[in-house]
């Protein structure tokens, strides 16, 4: 109990630095786009592209957050490439075999939301209970851009899913950059 507990607490932590950073940068963006017409910055298009985006701060963070506040994601990959770096899509499916728990728990904690936001929705129209699952925002907020099918529940597992997904390419890609960092220094 304690481990889930932890790592929960670890992705909470990754998402409440994620919603500052996107709250502090959304507000210096929406301040430099004023001129910029309304329905360019109500597009559907450019709410995708800050949901992604959003993921992949989440995913940073949460990779900061999981592994280098402890150096322990360089020695895991360390000992993961003794015989080499095996690329991106190798390493994508060796971390997924490793991460696959952090799905549960994205999913039980979009879960959490969705059941909390679906009794506010039956209790009244406003955001009262649900309020309070703002600082996971980076984990739903692809499910505000899917369809809403089945009252949300769908959006909400796949925007779990895709942010899964999004954290393992994150986490690939830093992964490599730390592998060039290596070698270089070998040189």
């Amino acid at each position: 109990m304690k481990k889930h507990t932890q790592k929960i607490a670890q992705i909470t932590v990754a998402s409440l630095i994620s919603t500052i950073i996107y709250i502090f940068t959304i507000g210096i963006v929406s301040m430099l786009l004023q001129s910029v017409a309304e329905d360019f910055m109500n597009a559907s298009g450019i709410l995708w592209i800050t949901s992604l985006l959003f993921v992949v701060v989440f995913s940073l963070s949460l990779i900061n957050t999981l592994y280098r506040k402890n150096d322990n994601g360089e020695k895991i990959a360390l000992e993961d490439y003794k015989t080499g770096y095996i690329g991106v899509i190798n390493d994508i499916k060796l971390l997924f075999k490793r991460e696959i728990n952090l799905l549960y728990y994205f999913l039980f904690i979009n879960g959490a939301c969705w059941i909390i936001t679906y009794i506010d929705k039956l209790i009244s129209a406003k955001k009262t209970f649900s309020a309070i699952f703002l600082i996971y925002y980076p984990l739903n907020c692809l499910s505000v851009v899917l369809p809403t099918w089945l009252n949300s529940v769908l959006a909400y597992a796949l925007g779990s899913i895709l942010c899964y997904a999004i954290y393992l390419l994150t986490y690939a890609l830093v992964r490599k950059k730390w592998h060039k960092k290596w070698t270089a220094k070998e040189k």
